[in-house]
């Protein structure tokens, strides 16, 4: 072959290869714009809502959240509580310990509600609604139950087992957390009841 012929041939590929190094730069170039428009959007959700899941402990201070009133799906954020102390507490009607320590809530309720002490039961059963009815004629609670039909504050809370319940207060501090059943109207569960009112 003469060089005038080499020349020729290496002239034809690389117009043959022209659209085809066209076509991959512009698939490339659009790849790049599709990933920054999606860390974007990311960047701007993560920024528009809760964190999925915090780190909770004694002293960190909770994120606002909301929840829904049974059955009327009334959305009631934990920041119109108005109330000094909070007991959160996610249950089911399946939780045996839930069940049984149910009634201490109540009492504990009763006693302090009027010094700014609230208790609201957080619902994880599949049929919440039903699950709340139930409870609340059975054992005749008066504090609120409410649901969590997303799953979202128990994803927040990293719920992994029932009974759990955390306390805080006014700015949404945490004052103390437990897993596991517990007679909450007792000696030692009343006196520090009273300690944390009175701060």
């Amino acid at each position: 072959m003469t060089a005038s012929n080499q020349q020729n041939s290496k002239i034809s590929l690389k117009k043959a290869l022209m659209p085809i190094v066209i076509v991959l730069a512009t698939v490339a170039i659009a790849l790049v714009a599709l990933k920054v428009v999606a860390l974007n959007q990311q960047s701007l959700h993560s920024n528009s809502e809760a964190p999925s899941q915090i780190e909770i402990k004694v002293g960190s201070v909770l994120p606002d959240f909301t929840l829904l009133s049974s059955p009327e799906n009334r959305v009631i954020s934990v920041s119109d509580l108005h109330a000094k102390v909070v007991v959160l507490n996610f249950w089911a009607t399946w939780c045996e310990a839930c069940m049984e320590e149910m009634p201490s809530f109540a009492k504990l309720r009763d006693r302090f509600h009027g010094q700014g002490f609230e208790v609201i039961g957080v619902n994880l059963d599949e049929n919440p609604d039903s699950a709340i009815e139930r409870t609340r004629a059975k054992l005749k609670i008066e504090f609120p139950l409410l649901k969590d039909s997303d799953g979202k504050v128990a994803d927040l809370f990293d719920v992994h087992a029932i009974p759990s319940t955390i306390v805080f207060n006014q700015n949404r501090k945490v004052l103390d957390l437990k897993e596991g059943g517990k007679d909450w109207f007792s000696q030692e569960s009343i006196g520090q009841v009273q300690r944390w009112l009175s701060q």
